[in-house]
């Protein structure tokens, strides 16, 4: 099955270089791309740091009543 790439690489005619990148159509520079990964990047450890408080919360209501949750929480 192949799945569509959100980002397809421009390469230079001449050596072949990677010089920019295609998003959804759409042209963008190194420097846009680099802003683009620095974003991700920030959500990712939004959503690490959510994960991690969640599973926090689940473990200490849990513990009250299935205490073998208890060493999960390392």
């Amino acid at each position: 099955m192949t799945e569509n790439k959100r980002f397809v690489p421009i390469f230079d005619g001449f050596d072949k270089r990677v010089v920019g990148a295609k998003d959804n159509g759409v042209i963008i520079s190194f420097m846009d791309m680099f802003d683009l990964l620095n974003e991700l990047n920030d959500e990712k450890e939004m959503w690490r740091r959510e994960c991690e408080r969640l599973k926090g919360l689940y473990y200490l209501e849990n513990e009250k009543t299935d205490e073998h949750l208890g060493w999960k929480r390392c």
